[in-house]
């Protein structure tokens, strides 16, 4: 719990964000103007207003959230994906971007939390900048997801600042990174302090040290989307040749 935590969530969404926040504690409040996301987020239990971010005036976001004590967008993506339309800040929905700043400008928040595509670094690192000459610390990067026990490779862009003078610093990485094309037949690194299940060798390739540390040779999406009910832990497989199936172990120690 984090007491007296608050923050408005620019581009809601089903609740993601939300998701966390509620975890940690704070006090979150989405602004989200898709009609099936809302109906999500309220099924979730997430308060949210319905509305277009970028139609508030200055009055009005301060009236409506000039209490809360953090920023959390996450923009819409279309138009910087790989496979989306690919037109940029000039695109419509590509311009809502700059919405983060202009809340940020406005509501002063003690702290802010953004996420995009890889695509949009660039630009948080423009805000970063910014947010600096009003008297924020910054950090801005990319961060993987498999890193922090989500099971997909997906890669995104990361914008977190912070008013005063305590330094910004990314999350350490919880959970090692997944680098493909690993070769068969290399030892099973999993189990250097013996017992145990196999390594993760569902396509034939085995696990390997790589120059970040241990990596497994096939992503969590082999294993059909399960999720380990511990998250501390490690799920660890091995093939059935005969029935083609993946058993599992849990091994009490992280990666």
């Amino acid at each position: 719990m984090i007491d007296g935590e608050s923050a408005v969530d620019l581009f809601a969404g089903p609740g993601g964000w939300s998701k966390a926040c509620h975890e940690l504690g704070i006090r979150e409040v989405g602004l989200e103007l898709d009609g099936p996301a809302c109906a999500t987020r309220a099924v979730a239990g997430f308060a949210t207003v319905q509305g277009d971010v970028a139609s508030y005036s200055e009055e009005r976001i301060v009236a409506e959230f000039g209490d809360l004590r953090g920023l959390i967008a996450s923009p819409p993506c279309q138009d910087f994906s790989r496979a989306g339309r690919r037109k940029g800040i000039t695109g419509e929905r590509g311009r809502l971007v700059w919405e983060v700043l202009r809340w940020a400008e406005i509501l002063r928040p003690q702290w802010i939390a953004c996420e995009q595509v890889p695509e949009v670094l660039p630009i948080w690192r423009e805000f970063a900048r910014r947010l600096q000459g009003m008297g924020y610390r910054t950090w801005a990067g990319k961060l993987r997801a498999e890193q922090y026990g989500v099971p997909q490779t997906r890669e995104r862009a990361i914008l977190m600042a912070r008013l005063g003078d305590r330094p910004v610093v990314p999350p350490v990485a919880t959970h090692q990174r997944y680098v493909p094309g690993v070769p068969r037949g290399l030892p099973d690194l999993f189990d250097a302090n013996g017992g145990g299940a196999g390594p993760v060798d569902l396509d034939g390739r085995g696990a390997r040290l790589g120059d970040d540390g241990p990596t497994i040779g096939d992503p969590v999406g082999h294993l059909g989307g399960w999720r380990s009910p511990s998250p501390g832990r490690r799920f660890r497989c091995s093939r059935d040749a005969q029935a083609g199936t993946a058993r599992g172990s849990l091994a009490g120690h992280r990666h």
